[in-house]
């Protein structure tokens, strides 16, 4: 969109309506309004598909009135538009302007269209800003018809109204007059044939009458600006979507051509940095530099060394201890950048009204918790989400965070459950996009993607790591605008052949005239291994769309368009093949071809992208299926699987030979279908002889999963030593606090936390350890809990590195936990949150065990939190000590399994 200024003065205003007052008084003498000359008038201009005109002249064959017309015949391909343009006198926006022109076509769905210009507003380059203002339709194929441009300065607010909802309210509209005529003869691929008669230009009063001595000019500013409306980022007055990395010494440029359009510092960046990123056209989110930390010392002004800073980062898991401290740095960073008034960014642990609160109406949340390979299913992500911000500032804009690599805890506890010969677990294609997916259904504002690692490191996990987020990149390219500055619609509505909804979840948002569905199937144990993510024939319903919108999906690789009909609840829309990376596009002729154009752009990358994947996933998923072959049974069905993934690798490869991108990439999607149906199968099975995928590391991913079978071979061979944890059998108050047992509440408002021993409920002995919190007024509850209000600590376990562990017990949960998604966590120092167990309402009790080992000699406990409204009861709880860990047989691997170096800090 383009950059949008105000400004008083005369001189470029004056000079646009001269001139236009000139090419008036031209146009006045030579437009033919009949078309019975010789000499055509209509010029072909944009297009936004492959076209060939086939004729284009006057004829006196059966025009609609006088004694000739003009005609165009043409032949096009798949795409959006092709203009027709005629430049008539420029007439002012008044409701008695009421152009018209008649046509006859051999096919319906020719529009008429009007430019027109604002000449007090600018667009990027400093020229007046023009639009396209969408009049009638052409629907009786073979007669004539007259289309018209009815109700002008209406037909003007329509466009006006979103952009100033979006981009401010300083887009003048005074002075707008219409210069051009415009015919959208696309109907569809194929021969079209269009005649043009009898231009009607009524009650045009000629914008030479609106010149002003006094008339406001537009220029461009010098220096960038980022600011916040609303919760819309704008820089130089254009809604913006940050694609984060976080920066781990990469080349700029390198990941300039990954996709991403800013950076994350841990530390504030020195003058060479800030350089380098400037001549590499990335923003950047970074910790401001030392501003004195005397109230009463003036700040040295952030000069134009850092203009390519989007946003200063404040840091992450802030809480009350920090909030005291941070009111006086944001009052010193806010006077040294005065000038500037860049957006702030924290992300707290708590007191989140507090924080937003503090930020005000330039401030950013960034969300930031562990998905991948944790017991918090990703389709409650969107739900948490959604729900986090409102402890703040209602409105205030969210970035949410993305991992692309597992957490640290994981890395340590799989390397010492495994002893070092596992490798690490790496999140794939799926995994990624379906939380990319998750977070732009919430409505966020901006994507934050974790690294721990360079993403320029030459080991394959790296390269697939890049690859993964060039591919995302370009599709969140596509969506930018809806993801900068679109609003959250509705859910989606989804049905299969039997009727039934198949767990699709999703949202639409709109942006101008535009919708784009975004589904969502994620299933439960996405977070660990997708399922297949695919379906035949699925049905959704738009509520709402206007009825000359074209529906089509949304892909880097190109439009394919899908069949729709208008029924009763609104647009039903018919996908025969959804998959991961589904997104549908609503919207008329004009903004087709916008997308084109940039589909165009991206398709052979998109395609490139795609083909690699599939064979980088089909070489993997075949060497861990070859190893877990020989460790456990088959996945039903493998074989054939194989095949199928083969075949489609197959046709992926002369698709691109043949430079069809578009089928490239469908066909190469296609084969990661069935390999993910292997995956997923092994994970299922490895997690049945466990009970809970958190029980151990060694699941949480598809290329640990020969370990687990190793691990698991070995533990039956260990014998049980005693527990180690003193009172574990919560049975005796006084004992179990001398022994070291700790509650703990986190006071927070409208809620009261009890935590005793319950001579009612046990599995085993009298009693058992009571959890409560409740509301105070039970009439309204808090819809949210913003962190856990109790929880209570086993006393310390002394460990030895490598040393391992059972962790085993009873829980009960009557009723689901309210106010949280976490329910009840039974998490530990050693794998801490990301390894938590989450228990949510049991039938009856419910047995739990964990696996865990210690990366470092030292203490270690284990922790039971109830993180919402609700009760919970534990009981029989034991520490067992196994073995030292013996080294593992170790898996013959070839050079498609993925071991990638990861820093370990």
């Amino acid at each position: 969109m383009p950059r949008l200024h105000r400004h008083h003065g005369f001189s470029l205003s004056a000079a646009l309506i001269a001139c236009a007052v000139c090419q008036a008084a031209a146009a006045q003498e030579t437009l033919d309004r009949g078309f019975e000359g010789t000499e055509t008038s209509w010029q072909f201009a944009e297009a936004a598909t492959p076209y060939r005109v086939e004729a284009h002249r006057r004829t006196s064959e059966n025009p609609h009135g006088g004694a000739g017309c003009e005609v165009v015949r043409f032949a096009a391909g798949n795409g959006g538009y092709i203009h027709l343009a005629l430049d008539i006198p420029p007439a002012r926006v008044i409701a008695e302007f009421r152009p018209s022109v008649w046509v006859r076509a051999n096919r319906p769905g020719v529009r008429l269209l009007g430019r027109v210009v604002f000449p007090r507003t600018a667009d990027e380059k400093g020229k007046p800003l023009v639009r396209l203002l969408a009049g009638t339709v052409y629907q009786q194929q073979g007669a004539w018809q007259q289309l018209r441009l009815d109700q002008l300065p209406k037909l003007v607010e329509q466009v006006v109204r979103p952009m100033r909802a979006q981009y401010g309210s300083h887009i003048d509209v005074h002075e707008a007059y219409v210069d051009r005529l415009v015919l959208n003869v696309y109907s569809g691929p194929g021969d079209t044939q269009v005649a043009i008669d009898d231009l009607d230009l009524p009650h045009s009063v000629s914008a030479a009458q609106t010149a002003r001595p006094a008339a406001r000019a537009v220029a461009a500013t010098a220096r960038r600006r980022v600011e916040l409306i609303g919760s819309v980022l704008l820089v130089d007055g254009h809604p913006f979507f940050p694609r984060m990395i976080d920066y781990q010494g990469e080349s700029l440029t390198y990941l300039k051509q990954l996709g991403f359009n800013v950076v994350r510092l841990a530390t504030a960046p020195p003058d060479a940095f800030l350089a380098d990123a400037k001549r590499a056209g990335l923003w950047l989110v970074c910790p401001p530099p030392p501003v004195p930390k005397d109230d009463e010392a003036e700040a040295a002004p952030f000069d134009h060394r850092y203009d390519c800073v989007l946003a200063w980062y404040l840091g992450q898991g802030l809480t009350a201890r920090e909030l005291e401290a941070m009111r006086g740095w944001v009052d010193r960073i806010r006077r040294a950048d005065e000038d500037a008034n860049r957006p702030l960014v924290c992300d707290p642990a708590d007191e989140i009204a507090q924080y937003a609160r503090l930020l005000g109406s330039e401030g950013i949340l960034a969300l930031r918790r562990y998905v991948l390979g944790t017991t918090f299913e990703l389709a409650d992500y969107t739900r948490w989400l959604r729900m986090r911000p409102r402890l703040g500032v209602p409105g205030m804009p969210v970035w949410a965070t993305i991992e692309t690599q597992y957490s640290q805890e994981h890395y340590d506890q799989i390397s010492m459950l495994s002893a070092g010969q596992a490798p690490d677990p790496a999140a794939n294609y799926e995994q990624i996009r379906l939380l990319t997916q998750a977070a732009l259904t919430a409505g966020v504002r901006g994507l934050w993607f974790t690294s721990r690692s360079p993403l320029d490191a030459k080991d394959p996990a790296s390269r697939l790591r890049a690859t993964i987020l060039a591919l995302v990149n370009l599709d969140l390219d596509l969506i930018h605008d809806w993801a900068a500055a679109g609003t959250i619609t509705s859910g989606i509505s989804a049905a299969n052949p039997a009727g039934q909804n198949p767990g699709i979840t999703g949202a639409t948002i709109q942006a101008s005239h535009t919708r784009l569905l975004l589904p969502l199937w994620a299933g439960t144990g996405a977070q660990y291994a997708p399922d297949q993510l695919a379906g035949n024939a699925i049905t959704f319903v738009v509520a709402g769309a206007p009825e000359d919108h074209s529906v089509y999906e949304l892909t880097a690789g190109g439009l394919r368009s899908l069949d729709s009909k208008r029924l009763v609840g609104g647009v039903h829309v018919k996908q025969n093949e959804f998959g991961v990376t589904s997104m549908i596009m609503l919207t008329d002729q004009v903004a087709v071809g916008a997308t084109t154009k940039r589909l165009w752009a991206a398709a052979p990358r998109a395609a490139q992208l795609n083909r690699d994947l599939a064979v980088q996933k089909f070489n993997y998923v075949t060497e861990v299926d070859r190893q877990l072959a020989r460790l456990a049974d088959r996945v039903l069905n493998s074989p054939r699987l194989f095949s199928l993934a083969r075949n489609d690798l197959g046709e992926a490869e002369r698709n691109f030979a043949a430079r069809d991108w578009l089928a490239t990439c469908a066909s190469a999607q296609r084969a990661m279908r069935p390999l993910r149906l292997v995956e997923r199968g092994h994970w299922e099975k490895a997690v049945a002889s466990l009970g809970s995928p958190a029980s151990s590391p060694l699941v949480a991913s598809f290329g640990e999963i020969p370990y687990h079978w190793l691990l698991a071979r070995e533990m039956e061979r260990l014998g049980r030593s005693r527990t180690l944890l003193e009172q574990g059998d919560l049975e005796l108050d006084n004992a179990a606090w001398k022994a070291g047992w700790r509650p703990f509440k986190h006071n927070q408002p409208g809620l009261t936390a009890m935590c005793y021993f319950d001579p009612k409920e046990h599995y085993s002995g009298e009693k058992s350890l009571h959890l409560s919190v409740k509301p105070l007024d039970l009439e309204a509850p808090p819809l949210f809990v913003e962190s856990p209000p109790l929880w209570v600590t086993s006393p310390t376990i002394m460990a030895e590195t490598g040393q391992r562990f059972r962790i085993h017990g009873w829980v009960k949960v009557s009723a689901p936990i309210e106010a949280s998604l976490d329910g009840l966590m039974i998490l530990d120092s050693l794998g801490r949150e990301p390894l938590a167990e989450r228990i949510g309402k049991t039938n009856g009790w419910k047995e739990f065990t964990l696996y865990r080992a210690a990366p470092t000699s030292g203490p270690w406990t284990l922790t039971i939190a109830l993180t919402g409204i609700g009760d919970a009861w534990i009981d029989g709880l034991t520490i067992e000590a196994l073995r030292p860990p013996q080294p593992a047989r170790a898996l013959s691997r070839t050079e498609h399994i993925l071991r990638p170096t990861q820093d370990r800090r």
